[in-house]
């Protein structure tokens, strides 16, 4: 036994020193043992982990193999050298999320290769299926409608296939909605055949993944040609004086587009009366002055201009001008002239007038047969008021320019004097005999403004106005005044007052006398209080007025007020204040002839309604035009 040992060892010392430590050492290349993960993983896919083996020793590195499906399949097996026994990873680009993932390992030696390990699996979870990242065509693509081009998107992992749409009403009709399976993330194609070209086409790309389906990316468009623009403003047939701003106004269209305005005088027949204007936004504010002459009716339209393809022109509207209005140069407003001298009318022509039409009147134009009516063919009139005019109060005159077309509107009115001494003014408030419970009580007192009124004097007195001792005078530019008793005149019981107009240094005829009684016992419940009576409204000034006018107001209190604009018809067409608390003391709003709307106000008689602390108080008001 002990020889036969001895032999033993004596051989393999031999085999050693002739064959080296290799043959030896090959014969410990095993495969290693898997640690982790454990079999049936789960794992997202994008989501990082690492996979560990046991060390082997003498190994020179090791092989990790994974794979799906078939291992025949080369496609199917994904082959990593590793150096060491761990391998942190994710499955993010590399995995189709389709099938289980089968791993293992083998171990490179010296002398060769190890058998494989066990296999084992891991289940992945795919990401939430995201909708496509729209890459081209860019939104609001303009292309012809023959051409091809390449609609695409940007991968969605795990996605197996998409679902393209297209609609030529943005998905509101399934009948006008068409739909494309595309198992890549490019489509190539053209409209031709399947789109009409009427509106900008929608479309839109989901994922259908392992999990489900995505949302619907964002919504993008593709023009095969401009539209034609929607015209909002003028409406057809619009009726404009020459020398007014309007505005032309369409809906905007994408695509970048510009747009062509062009206008003509022969329904763009001769390119000679075509004009053009180029724009980058969907409006346009001008007048025709300068250059329409205004003998025929005006021809417009648009079109809209894109990169591919221009749009058809839209449909022909018609704009209808009347003559300037005329601007008055001489005489000067409220113009003292005595009757029978003789004088010059004049003011600036107008471009397309046929003639001017004048008018005079005594009574603001109000009634008919009170108008004077003139027809002249140049912007001058030499003439008198002799035999034409007998009254006391101021005379009204306007003109208006007349074109094959129609009549411009009216001019501003001027007033003619023949007599300094104006009329006494009408007054308006307080009341006669108004009663009040303190000197120190605030009252307005207002009257009508005098057409042509340089200022007024407003006298106070006790007794008689020949008696200088309880007597108080007071000079005014505006056709109000505010104060109390004790602040105008003293302590007096009762107070009477007058009011007139002064014009050219001429002062004219007094006022009727109104009279202001103090009580000094309080007031029942059943008397008025002095703050209703203290209340006023206007007059307005100018008035008449074309085409604003100022509607001075008075407030004894501080309290919440309201002033309204009513018709004739007592329609309330404007509200100037609507529960606004003031304070007390004299207010003034502005109030520029438009309805609520913002539409102009026709000509005509219109009221100023002034309401607070339950009382309401009117004042009178003319628009002519």
């Amino acid at each position: 036994m002990r020889n036969r040992r001895s032999f033993t060892l004596f051989l393999t010392i031999m085999i050693i020193c002739l064959l080296g430590p290799s043959a030896v050492l090959a014969q410990s290349c095993s495969p290693p043992e898997l640690i982790a993960p454990e079999d049936w993983f789960y794992i997202a896919i994008d989501d990082p982990f690492t996979i560990e083996w046991s060390e082997v020793p003498y190994a020179d590195y090791y092989v990790l193999q994974w794979f799906t499906g078939d291992l025949e399949n080369p496609d199917m097996v994904k082959d990593f050298v590793v150096e060491s026994n761990t391998f942190p990873t994710s499955l993010q680009g590399t995995y189709d999320c389709a099938d289980p993932l089968h791993w293992r390992v083998k171990t490179h030696c010296a002398s060769g290769d190890s058998d494989w390990s066990e296999i084992r699996h891991m289940l992945t979870v795919p990401p939430t299926c995201a909708p496509p990242i729209l890459a081209a065509p860019a939104d609001w693509f303009c292309i012809h409608i023959d051409d091809f081009f390449t609609m695409s998107w940007e991968p969605v992992d795990c996605a197996l296939y998409y679902v393209m749409e297209w609609s030529s009403d943005c998905f509101a009709t399934s009948e006008n909605t068409s739909v494309h399976v595309v198992e890549g993330n490019e489509f190539y194609t053209s409209l031709q055949g399947s789109y009409p070209c009427e509106a900008p086409l929608c479309w839109r790309v989901k994922a259908i993944c392992v999990d489900g389906e995505s949302e619907w990316s964002e919504v993008w468009h593709i023009y095969t040609a401009c539209q034609i623009p929607i015209v909002l403003a003028p409406e057809d047939w619009f009726f404009v004086p020459i020398d007014e701003f309007f505005t032309f106004e369409w809906e905007p269209v994408g695509c970048g587009a510009t747009y062509l305005l062009q206008w003509s005088t022969d329904d763009f027949i001769d390119p000679a009366n075509i004009t053009e204007y180029e724009l980058d936004e969907p409006v346009f504010t001008t007048s025709l002055q300068g250059i329409y002459t205004g003998d025929a009716p005006l021809y417009w339209r648009f079109k809209t201009i894109c990169e591919c393809q221009d749009s058809e022109w839209s449909p022909v509207r018609h704009i209808v001008t009347t003559c300037a209005t005329v601007e008055l140069l001489a005489p000067e407003d409220c113009f003292y002239i005595p009757r029978n001298e003789f004088f010059d009318i004049s003011w600036m022509t107008v471009d397309g007038a046929v003639y001017y039409e004048m008018h005079w009147s005594p009574d603001n134009f109000e009634t008919p047969e009170n108008i004077r009516v003139f027809e002249l063919e140049e912007a001058t009139f030499y003439t008198s008021l002799q035999g034409y005019y007998t009254a006391a109060s101021p005379l009204c005159w306007r003109v208006r320019a007349v074109s094959a077309d129609g009549p411009g509107a009216w001019s501003e009115t001027r007033h003619f004097i023949t007599l300094r001494e104006s009329l006494p003014p009408l007054l308006l408030s307080p009341d006669d005999l108004l009663e009040i419970y303190s000197f120190d009580t605030p009252i307005a007192f207002a009257w009508e403004a005098a057409v042509c009124g340089e200022e007024y004097v407003f006298q106070f007195a006790e007794g008689d106005f020949d008696d200088p001792v309880q007597f108080a005078e007071y000079s005014s530019s505006t056709p109000n005044l505010t104060g109390s008793v004790a602040d105008l005149l003293g302590e007096a019981v009762l107070t009477r007052w007058r009011v007139c107009t002064v014009f050219d240094g001429v002062w004219g005829d007094w006022s009727e006398v109104r009279r202001i009684q103090v009580r000094l016992d309080p007031p029942t419940d059943a008397e008025e209080t002095p703050s209703a009576l203290a209340l006023s409204v206007g007059p307005s000034y100018p008035n008449p007025f074309n085409p604003r006018t100022r509607i001075p107001f008075v407030l004894p209190q501080d309290g919440v007020v309201g002033l309204d604009i009513y018709d004739v018809a007592g329609r309330r067409v404007r509200t100037l204040l609507h529960g606004q608390w003031m304070g007390a003391g004299t207010h003034e709003r502005i109030w520029d002839g438009r309805l609520d709307g913002g539409e102009a106000a026709a000509s005509g008689i219109y009221f100023a309604r002034l309401h607070a602390d339950g009382y309401a108080v009117n004042t009178r008001l003319t628009l002519l035009k």
